[in-house]
């Protein structure tokens, strides 16, 4: 992360760099000593270079932290719980449904699978089940076939 010293050192580099530039622009140099300062400009500009670069890659990564949680807020908005699991309302409808248990204990809104029977519906990410007021149980009875009926 960048902090005060990184900030000190570009603004350090480029006054050097301008400190420089006046004693080329004011004194009569000899060549060697043209190339000395010429030098000495060089490395301050670099300096102020690479603290550029990291200003930019921390301005980037609060960027998509700023949007993350943008993102989350706006989620958060849109999310409302309806027993037994989560709904998002958007400008273009209801979307849904949503795994309780993932978006209360991780904020994620990971959508529901229907299960074989109606009204069942499942979570492929924590593999929780639900069962809405559609759910009809489907219970299956031994059926007597002529000739194997225990009661004939």
């Amino acid at each position: 992360m960048v902090g005060i010293a990184e900030v000190s050192m570009a603004y350090s580099g480029i006054k050097t760099a301008i400190d420089i530039v006046i004693q080329i622009k004011d004194a009569p140099l000899k060549k060697a000593e043209m190339n000395l300062k010429l030098i000495g400009l060089m490395n301050a500009l670099a300096d102020v270079k690479s603290s550029t670069a990291k200003f930019q890659a921390l301005i980037l990564e609060k960027d998509s932290e700023i949007k993350e949680l943008k993102d989350a807020l706006c989620l958060e908005k849109e999310m409302r719980y309806e027993a037994p699991y989560y709904w998002r309302d958007t400008e273009s409808g209801k979307e849904g449904p949503f795994c309780q248990k993932c978006y209360d204990s991780d904020k994620k809104a990971i959508r529901l699978q229907k299960g074989c029977i109606e009204g069942a519906w499942e979570c492929k990410t924590c593999e929780k089940e639900y069962r809405d007021l559609n759910y009809k149980d489907v219970s299956f009875t031994a059926m007597a076939f002529p000739g194997n009926d225990p009661d004939e």
